[in-house]
């Protein structure tokens, strides 16, 4: 890993950025979501799933986290085109 960065380092590039980890409690305050709802959402499969890192901790990477939030935007936005809801 080091030569790499080096080798960016010697064209004048920079190394990517480490993709940021998130815990749940982070994650409940960024959706407004309880701990519960979100567990059951990966469940069915429709929030993404944490990585496990030891036997008591589960991180999500803020990637995922963040694409989640803009597919359920683009879906409520088509909701309220679709005339189902009213902006707030």
């Amino acid at each position: 890993m080091s030569d790499e960065i080096d080798i960016l380092a010697d064209l004048g590039m920079a190394a990517p950025k480490p993709e940021r980890w998130m815990r749940m409690a982070e994650i409940a305050r960024l959706t407004g979501h309880s701990p519960r709802t979100i567990y059951r959402r990966i469940r069915e499969g429709s929030f993404p799933a944490g990585k496990r890192i030891s036997h008591k901790v589960a991180v999500w990477l803020e990637s995922d986290v963040t694409a989640w939030q803009a597919q359920q935007l683009a879906k409520w936005d088509r909701q309220v085109r679709a005339g189902k809801f009213k902006h707030p």
